[in-house]
């Protein structure tokens, strides 16, 4: 075979392989491949997936008030919560006696008496009636500073007022005399007539109580109503 028949045969299959090259790459071309199309087509560019960056949150710290400790109930202050807890006690309310006699800046309860047997009174307290049924006040109590021992200092016009069941009266000293007890006991006349408001001139009321002596006297005060 000479030169020319083998150059020939060497440009055939020369030009069968450029054919079959040029129609790959227009098959590749065609399709949507784009790994496909990167390889064979030489301006290309290779498409980057996005990176997602993971998002890191910071934990939020809440701030807290410390708790303070309860404190402990010791023997000290264990008193003072018992003191708090325990209810106090009830002070009775004072009430104003229903009988009393305001006299020299004291108020006195007035309870009621037996004339006929003149029953001692007591030293928080004095007594009264009426003296065989008359309208006169009698009011008889001891000379203890608490009752009637300040009656020596009033004078004649001095005022008092005595309440009996609610009603209150006003009376005015008109004579004060002293008897002994003696006398007293010695003459039953003088003693009703005292009793009864009758001696020296009437009188509405008749205040008794002890003086002198180991008590051997009894001062009076004579005192009509105002």
């Amino acid at each position: 075979m000479n030169f020319k028949a083998k150059l020939g045969i060497l440009s055939f299959f020369i030009g069968i392989l450029s054919i079959l090259n040029l129609q790959q790459g227009l098959f590749f071309k065609t399709t949507d491949n784009t790994a496909h199309d990167a390889i064979f087509l030489p301006n290309a560019t290779k498409t980057e997936k996005p990176t997602l960056k993971a998002t890191v949150s910071t934990p939020v710290v809440l701030a807290s008030t410390p708790i303070q400790p309860r404190a402990q109930i010791t023997t000290s202050n264990n008193s003072v919560l018992k003191k708090a807890i325990e209810p106090k006690p009830q002070v009775a309310a004072k009430t104003t006696p229903l009988n009393f006699i305001k006299i020299n800046s004291r108020t006195i309860q007035l309870l009621p008496a037996n004339c006929n047997t003149m029953p001692t009174p007591n030293y928080s307290s004095a007594n009264f009636c009426h003296y065989g049924g008359s309208s006169n006040l009698f009011i008889y109590g001891h000379n203890t500073n608490a009752i009637f021992g300040t009656l020596k200092n009033l004078p004649v016009g001095a005022s008092f007022t005595v309440t009996l069941n609610g009603e209150t009266t006003t009376y005015r000293i008109s004579k004060t005399f002293i008897k002994s007890t003696i006398e007293l006991s010695q003459n039953n006349g003088l003693r009703s007539s005292i009793f009864k408001g009758f001696y020296g001139g009437s009188a509405d009321i008749m205040i008794q109580t002890c003086h002198g002596p180991n008590d051997s006297e009894r001062l009076y005060l004579k005192a009509v109503r105002i």
